[in-house]
């Protein structure tokens, strides 16, 4: 079954709450608090994975980040997810541009690539 590209990116919104820089260890990371909603789940998840999309006000892209909602999501809750994100790499353009934007001058969407549902089933896109 041919599923629409734009059906992937219905399934799952997208609110960033908070976004914070932390040096850690040597290392620096950007922390993100990010509320995910099953506006578009047909049944019950286990996990969904998929590419989370940040972008500027325009909704242009600046980074893509390989993303897992592994906590058990319900057709029209929200989970939140509190402190997950990214090592921080100074020499590359994107992550320059989410540690310098401001999050209320920031979008995100996310593109579902496969669900893991609660009665075993799986549907990939």
């Amino acid at each position: 079954v041919d599923v629409p590209a734009d059906v992937s990116a219905e399934i799952i919104s997208v609110k960033l709450l908070r976004k914070r820089f932390a040096e850690q260890d040597y290392q620096d990371f950007i922390w993100f608090d990010i509320g995910f909603t099953a506006k578009g789940l047909d049944k019950p998840a286990r996990a969904i994975k998929g590419v989370l999309i940040l972008q500027d006000l325009f909704g242009e892209a600046r980074m893509r980040i390989n993303w897992t909602i592994d906590e058990p999501i319900r057709p029209g809750q929200t989970v939140v997810e509190k402190g997950t994100g990214f090592k921080y790499n100074q020499f590359i353009d994107s992550h320059q541009w989410v540690r310098a934007t401001d999050i209320q001058n920031m979008t995100a969407s996310f593109i579902v690539s496969s669900i893991l549902y609660q009665d075993g089933s799986r549907r990939d896109f």
